[in-house]
């Protein structure tokens, strides 16, 4: 038993309710187990229960020792003045601890909900209740998934309030520090979005109409341009990027990039000039993008290539066979799942407008789902799997949830523990 558990169990009532007495012999009776406090104060917030023939309305706290109430210092604490009653799980005292009405739920509560908990809780495997899940209806796998996606929208588009407040509501430039974020794939996700960050919109824009200049800015102030060179093409763009810096009195940051581990096609250099391609080729790319009817209008719009030197380099200075790399498919999926629709989203909401939040999550389901090593978890499970939508909402559960063992707080979790108590009651 722990605290959240003791909580849960007195917020869904998985206890037996009749015939509660206090440690005085008074009879309860529960009209309302209270809201759960998510601040500082009581577990439960406005509740009402019935003490012999009172009826009291007031806030109830529950520890797993009656003697906790002391150890936390709740006597002489102004925020538990108005608690009507203590809640314990283990014994009572034979000394009241307070004068508050103090109830124990020892023996009240089904040890195979307890035994149920502690096999989800300490289970190793990497989605504990795996083995459990071939008995729930499927509705509850689908409301489950639902809610996920929504959280992890919802998550983003907090994240992208905070740029717009600090750029004053300039969505164009938000969308452009998430979009170059995005670039940067996970491992300079970071880097690529603190360069963004440190380029003002304005200036970008001044170059924009330069593919090349653009190019310039954007590999110099990340760094990429720090080094001296023999070769002649990036010799030129550190040659313009000095200008530029000189110029508009940039400020550069340290964004070190990694090209460890990962294929060349999403190398930092060819993601930069796909993003100075894209860039030069929209003047108002967010714009652009929220007044696309169709997925395959997203798609046209953010077609781009690494072209001239690009075309046989990785890596400045050092030639390859002349191929063509264009922003892939893949990729361009990658943008529409972790920026483009989320932003659409958060731009609808904001404005108020449904029908393009709607937009963004159909077009969500449009695109084909993830397959990487988080959704390879949930095969063999009964949790669909068939669009974006559903692996999105699959990544969310597992990173929030499955590991940090929030089954009390997941759809599914709380169906198997619910099950367990309508079973043995």
């Amino acid at each position: 038993m722990n605290e959240k558990l003791f909580q849960y169990i007195w917020q869904h009532l998985y206890f037996n309710v009749q015939h509660l007495k206090t440690a005085s012999g008074q009879q309860v009776e529960i009209i309302f187990r209270g809201t759960l406090n998510t601040n500082q104060g009581p577990d439960f917030l406005n509740a009402r229960v019935r003490i012999d023939e009172t009826i009291w309305v007031g806030n109830i706290e529950l520890h797993l020792e009656e003697k906790d109430w002391v150890r936390h210092g709740h006597q002489n604490d102004f925020l538990y003045q108005n608690v009507i009653l203590h809640v314990v799980a283990g014994k009572l005292e034979e000394q009241p601890v307070t004068r508050i009405p103090t109830i124990s739920l020892e023996g009240r509560i089904p040890k195979h909900l307890l035994a149920r908990y502690s096999s989800l809780y300490k289970n190793p495997e990497s989605i504990a209740c795996k083995p459990l899940l071939n008995n729930l209806p499927s509705i509850t796998f689908i409301q489950c998934l639902d809610r996920m996606l929504v959280e992890k929208w919802e998550h983003r588009f907090s994240y992208m309030q905070s740029l717009l407040k600090i750029n004053r509501f300039h969505f164009e430039e938000a969308f452009w520090w998430m979009l170059a974020g995005n670039f940067g794939t996970p491992v300079n996700t970071q880097a690529f979005e603190m360069m963004a960050r440190s380029i003002p919109f304005k200036i970008l824009q001044s170059v924009r109409h330069d593919a090349t200049i653009l190019e310039a800015l954007l590999m110099g102030q990340i760094g990429l341009l720090d080094q001296v060179f023999g070769d002649p093409y990036p010799a030129y763009l550190k040659t313009e990027y000095r200008f530029l810096k000189h110029k508009h009195q940039l400020k550069k940051g340290i964004f070190p990039v990694s090209f460890l581990r990962m294929r060349p096609a999403n190398f930092p250099t060819i993601r930069l000039v796909q993003l100075a391609s894209l860039m030069n080729k929209h003047e108002r790319l967010f714009s652009e993008i929220k007044d696309c009817n169709s997925l395959n209008d997203l798609y046209g719009i953010l077609s781009a290539q690494a072209t001239g030197y690009w075309e046989n380099h990785y890596h400045f200075g050092q030639p390859t066979l002349k191929k063509q790399k264009m922003l892939g498919k893949e990729m361009i999926n990658n943008l529409l799942i972790n920026t483009i629709l989320p932003v659409l989203y958060g731009y609808g909401k904001i404005n108020r407008i449904e029908s393009m939040q709607l937009r963004a999550m159909d077009w969500l389901r449009m695109l084909p789902p993830e397959n990487n090593a988080v959704t390879r978890l949930f095969i063999g499970t009964p949790f669909p799997n068939e669009s974006a939508y559903d692996s999105q909402a699959l990544i969310h559960l597992k990173k929030n949830y499955c590991n940090q063992k929030r089954c009390l707080k997941c759809a599914v979790g709380h169906k198997l523990l619910a099950a367990v108590n309508a079973n043995y009651k």
